[in-house]
């Protein structure tokens, strides 16, 4: 199917990949990329991803846009996405246990989360990101339009790197 849209169509979209393993996943797409793009690693036509928003697939593959709910996901389940080390930090009361809980987070870490939630756009803290998903929903959306000036400023290049000897 893939031959068959490549040679109709400027705009291709792959997905229908939730739920599938990540390693899985990626197999699948260095197989289309190898196909969509040029001896640069460059698109060869504008590709669009459902649902595909996985830091590392952004970061590998030339898309032109994606999409996809996890910021919400994320939100809903009381979890904010940081652009640091840490990743994501669970700031829910529901889940005071969890490993990733900011409660549980060493002092260092609690102050580096603090000061990056207070220097964001509108400036955020713990308890009302604690309170309310929808300022949980403004950090993430801010998360992924971080994500998307750093790529945009170094677009990536899909080269396969030969693993084998006969490949």
């Amino acid at each position: 199917y893939l031959k068959y849209y490549f040679e109709k169509n400027n705009y291709i979209a792959i997905g229908g990949m939730a739920g599938v393993p990540a390693q899985q996943q990626e197999f699948f797409l260095d197989k289309c990329w190898k196909f969509l793009t040029n001896k640069h690693g460059e698109a060869l036509r504008r590709v669009h991803g459902f649902g595909i928003t996985r830091l590392k697939f952004l970061k590998k593959y030339p898309w032109h846009t994606v999409d996809s709910t996890s910021w919400l996901r994320h939100s809903a389940t009381g979890t904010i996405k940081l652009n640091l080390k840490i990743g994501s930090v669970s700031v829910s009361d529901r889940n005071l246990n969890g490993v990733e809980h900011f409660n549980n987070l060493s002092t260092y870490d609690k102050k580096t989360v603090t000061d990056y939630l207070k220097n964001l756009k509108n400036g955020y803290t713990i308890k009302e990101l604690t309170e309310s998903y929808i300022k949980r929903d403004e950090v993430n959306a801010l998360y992924y339009l971080n994500i998307e000036k750093i790529i945009n400023k170094n677009p990536p290049r899909f080269i396969i790197k030969q693993t084998t000897l006969f490949e």
